[in-house]
């Protein structure tokens, strides 16, 4: 794990890597739930979705905040 934000504090290692993991998994989840709205979309013949409603940018905010990554499956 990275370096975590200065401002987040009272969390030891053990705590921020079970953090970075859990957001970890939402962001595979959300990134999952994304691609699937892409595939209906494109089956309806209609623009893909915006990530917005998907709120993945905070995820992967939050979890490099704490000094980790939420990459998402394809990433890795």
């Amino acid at each position: 794990m990275g370096k975590p934000d200065p401002i987040i504090t009272g969390l030891d290692d053990a705590d921020r890597a079970l953090l970075v993991d859990a957001l970890a998994a939402l962001r595979d989840q959300r990134g999952r739930d994304w691609n699937a709205a892409c595939d209906r979309a494109e089956r309806l013949g209609e623009a893909r979705p915006s990530l917005t409603p998907f709120e993945i940018d905070p995820i992967v905010q939050l979890a490099r905040r704490l000094g980790g990554d939420a990459k998402y499956r394809l990433e890795r």
